[in-house]
């Protein structure tokens, strides 16, 4: 049998056809918890025994049109708030089509709400998924790129539209096809819908404009106090005493939030200026952990969730201007945490901040010598400070990764000349790759050591090995 002679530079662009999609951070996310706790569902997803989110997916079978209207149409959604840019994000559907289904299209609707000063949604973009020719019986995850624009856009009556740009997303809905005259079955196990941004590392964040938008926005105790808290401008402008209220305490902030993340990849990032009259030593920033199904009526597997607070010291700002306060978000890092919520047949009141999944963020002042909180030191101080944002974020990785996995390799610089680095093709981006080869992440030091290859190709081998195995299959729309 003759031998099969391949070249380096053939070797080097079979790998560049490998290569998967462009990083990116998760900016909504549907899934079985987040219908769970904050969904509603509309026509033949009403229908006794077509929908079972029992499981860890949402199991879907609609055969029959039981209001004899509709035909097989209808769906679920989920309130979801998040500003983003269709030009550099994607949508992914994750699902298995089971052999007996025999509907050809599932759409993805995004609510696009462009005046987030008065709660109306302008328009409602519709993303087709063609399920013809598709496997069945295994999990794939099908693609749509948003800045090729909706499938269908449909204006509000009363409102003057404005396309994809400006995108204030309001609500996610998943949905069987519209038409009346739709008999087909539907029957997938859906796991996921998802929006990844390419152009944010941002997980989530808490601003002004945010929580006056959001519809489960909530402040209590002394920052519900007249004049305590101003959110109607650009900033949060925080002026409040605890002493005024009997509590000693006082909060702002929003929950039904659904973020799942490695905490030890993240950092929180706090960016705020001092107002004169402050005396306050702290403040406290409070990030929900939703570990278990505490919110779904608990279970066996229920672990519960807990609070976990990061003391943020005011001497970190100054009255000049704004600067930003970072804590990283590895274990230990947080100041204290408080187990609650547990769920019927909870193992515990919580897992730490691995798997985190995140439910809540939260301004807090501190309060008098909480027995909660082993490092209070009772400051009681009068607050006052302004707040730009507070948010969770990717932490910034070694130059020269430009993929993100935690090392700079031979990887990286087939990505630098696809142009996937930060400043495409360009000579930093590669002074950056060769001035780190060979060099781990501090993240990912820990796991292993790198070996230095003998040659390029050599290091993209190896690397190959740890990374092609995928979980499922990936198909573009």
């Amino acid at each position: 049998m003759p031998m099969l002679k391949i070249s380096a530079a053939s070797f080097c662009l079979a790998i560049i056809v490998l290569s998967s999609q462009s990083h990116g951070v998760v900016i909504g996310d549907l899934d079985r918890d987040q219908f769970l706790t904050n969904g509603v569902s509309f026509g033949e997803f009403d229908a006794p025994g077509n929908v079972d989110a029992n499981g860890p997916t949402i199991k879907i079978d609609i055969n029959s049109d039981s209001d004899g209207q509709n035909g097989y149409s209808g769906g679920f959604a989920s309130a979801i708030f998040r500003d983003f840019d269709p030009n550099s994000s994607r949508l992914e559907l994750s699902l298995t089509i089971d052999p007996d289904n025999v509907s050809n299209t599932v759409s993805v609707i995004l609510r696009d709400d462009d005046d987030k000063t008065n709660n109306f949604t302008r328009e409602e973009h519709r993303y087709d998924f063609d399920l013809t020719g598709q496997p069945t019986g295994t999990p794939i995850t099908l693609t749509r790129d948003l800045s090729t624009g909706p499938d269908f856009t449909n204006p509000l009556p009363g409102f003057t539209p404005d396309g994809i740009d400006n995108y204030g997303m309001r609500a996610m809905i998943f949905a069987t096809d519209f038409d009346p005259n739709n008999l087909e079955r539907l029957k997938v196990d859906l796991e996921r819908v998802e929006i990844i941004d390419t152009s944010t590392t941002t997980v989530a964040e808490l601003t002004a404009p945010m929580f006056e938008w959001r519809n489960n926005s909530f402040a209590f105790n002394a920052l519900g106090d007249p004049n305590a808290l101003d959110t109607s401008g650009s900033t949060i402008i925080i002026t409040a005493d605890p002493n005024s209220h009997p509590t000693q305490r006082g909060g702002m902030g929003f929950n039904q939030l659904d973020f799942d993340f490695d905490a030890e990849d993240h950092q929180l990032e706090i960016e705020a200026k001092l107002l004169p009259g402050n005396a306050a030593q702290n403040f406290h920033i409070l990030l929900g952990d939703k570990d278990g199904d505490q919110f779904l009526g608990g279970g066996a597997g229920d672990l519960g969730s807990e609070d976990f607070l990061f003391k943020v010291p005011t001497t970190a700002f100054d009255p000049n201007g704004f600067s930003t306060f970072t804590i990283p978000l590895g274990s230990g890092s947080e100041s204290f945490s408080i187990p609650s919520f547990p769920g019927p047949g909870s193992n515990n009141g919580g897992d730490g901040l691995q798997n985190f999944d995140l439910s809540a963020i939260q301004i807090q002042l501190v309060g008098p010598g909480d027995p909660n909180d082993p490092n209070s030191n009772g400051d009681l101080g009068f607050l006052a400070i302004e707040i730009a944002r507070v948010a969770v974020v990717e932490s910034p990785g070694l130059a020269g990764d430009f993929n993100d996995d935690g090392s700079v390799d031979g990887f990286d610089f087939l990505a630098w000349q696809r142009g996937e680095s930060p400043n495409p093709l360009s000579a930093s981006d590669l002074a950056d790759w060769e001035a780190n080869y060979g060099e781990p992440t501090p993240l990912s030091a820990a796991i292993a050591a790198v070996p230095e290859p003998g040659c390029l190709l050599l290091g993209v081998v190896g690397a190959m090995v740890t990374v092609m195995p995928r979980r499922r299959k990936r198909v573009a729309c």
